[in-house]
């Protein structure tokens, strides 16, 4: 728990734009769970408990004090109608413990993402400080995995990735670089974006005519449940390199696999504009970092023969690196653009794609810190604003791909058919890379 003494006056600050964002939903519906973000941490080696919380009370107490910590030791005001951060000035911090030694290994998987959901799931008060929360799970002697909760005013999932980093940092020790005294946030918003933002969205369907299975609600629900399979890897890096297709684009995402993604939402909604959401971080001087999105507009050209495999993914290719070349936050573009929301469903695009790197088994390699090897746990806290999210994981021979689908929109047996239309529609168009997207067989033997 964390003791919050008075406000102090002359530590106020306005909030940046995706904090903004966050604001906003959050008085628009203060329960949604999904501007909740959560991350992990497993320890493995020795640990001191006292030294652990210390390292924590420093990391947030630490003087001078660091602007980008501003947000884990404030509440979040509303003035004149627009959200200020009050610093809250606090004065002890006790990390929970919860023991799991006595459960196997696969009750206390289970119980970690339990505990996990339950976390990321509890409301909190934007007026009240800390807009975060902490705990420490026993696994053994020598393991144990410490989680952090947070509202996405104070943190989000880039953000508590810099935040464990920190924490490690002060664990072993080591003293965190300072900053520019005073608080600072990002720079204005460039005109040169907003005008190519304006040009790229111009006209863009407002919704992804998704075949559905349930009517989508008029209120949110935001519960989803994850479909896995996997892909050979080799046929798309032999596409990549006879093709001259970079498998990755200045913006960090795949366009082949992006490409096969886009033609199978063409081919489900015969829609021809298209918008995916991609992942982007945010790093700017004097804050944590920010994870946000980018709108991927693709439009499909007119005729049956234009659209092919080999157009798509060049054209994918090179809106990715254009807007990677214009980055704008989301926040100030929904607000500029005045994109109208809705409760039932998120603002400007429906699904998202994302691209995780290749990693070793075990979570990533772990990183020493005083004696102490920390390593990045996977979390999935079964929430998303979106209908349907692809995310795909990279190893030496294959090709993991997650579907995060909607439960209250989509039954499994939909979601287990979508995943195999993928796989036959990727097949057809590395195998025909000039054939029109129409024509390719999207069916399964068995349906056929």
């Amino acid at each position: 728990m964390i003791a919050p003494t008075s406000p102090s006056p002359a530590a106020a600050a306005h909030a940046a734009a995706a904090q903004q964002r966050a604001w906003f939903l959050y008085q628009l519906y203060a329960g949604n769970p999904t501007q909740h973000a959560a991350a992990a941490v497993e320890l493995e080696g020795t640990l001191h408990l006292a030294r652990l919380q210390d390292s924590l009370d420093v990391l947030i107490r630490r003087q001078p004090r660091l602007a980008r910590h501003l947000p884990l030791r404030a509440a979040c005001a509303t003035v004149d109608g627009q959200p200020v951060w009050q610093e809250m000035p606090i004065e002890t911090i006790q990390l929970p413990l919860s023991d799991l030694t006595h459960l196997d290994d696969a009750a206390q998987a289970d119980a970690i993402e339990d505990i996990l959901r339950q976390a990321v799931r509890q409301p909190f008060d934007l007026a009240q400080a800390p807009l975060w929360r902490a705990g420490l799970l026993r696994l053994g002697a020598k393991k144990h995995v410490l989680w952090l909760a947070a509202h996405r005013l104070a943190a989000d999932e880039a953000a508590l990735l810099q935040l464990w980093q920190e924490w490690a940092a002060v664990y072993a020790g080591t003293e965190l670089p300072s900053e520019d005294a005073g608080w600072t946030f990002p720079v204005p918003d460039s005109e040169s974006a907003l005008t190519y933002w304006e040009q790229q969205l111009q006209g863009h369907e407002p919704l992804l005519a998704l075949p559905l299975d349930y009517v989508r609600p008029a209120l949110p629900a935001f519960e989803t449940t994850t479909h896995t399979w996997q892909l050979p890897a080799a046929p798309f890096r032999r596409y990549s390199a006879a093709e001259n297709i970079p498998l990755l684009s200045a913006a960090g995402g795949r366009p082949l696999l992006l490409s096969v993604w886009l033609a199978l939402l063409f081919r489900y909604t015969n829609q021809h504009d298209l918008i995916v959401g991609i992942p982007t971080t945010w790093v700017a001087a004097g804050n944590l970092p920010r994870q946000d999105y980018q709108p991927l507009r693709v439009q499909l050209p007119p005729g049956v023969s234009a659209a092919t495999f080999r157009w798509l993914a060049q054209h994918t290719a090179a809106v990715l690196d254009a807007n990677a070349s214009h980055p704008l936050p989301l926040a100030s573009l929904l607000q500029h653009l005045q994109v109208e929301g809705s409760l039932g469903h998120a603002p400007l695009f429906q699904t998202t794609y994302e691209w995780a790197a290749a990693a070793p088994p075990s979570g990533g390699p772990a990183a020493p810190s005083g004696g102490l090897a920390w390593r990045l746990r996977p979390v999935d806290t079964g929430l998303s604003p979106f209908d349907l999210t692809l995310r795909v994981q990279e190893t030496d021979e294959n090709l993991t791909l997650h579907l995060i689908y909607a439960r209250h929109l989509f039954t499994p047996d939909t979601v287990s058919r979508l995943s195999a239309h993928f796989d036959r529609l990727a097949a057809a168009m590395l195998d025909a890379p000039d054939q029109p997207l129409e024509s390719l067989p999207l069916l399964t033997p068995a349906e056929a």
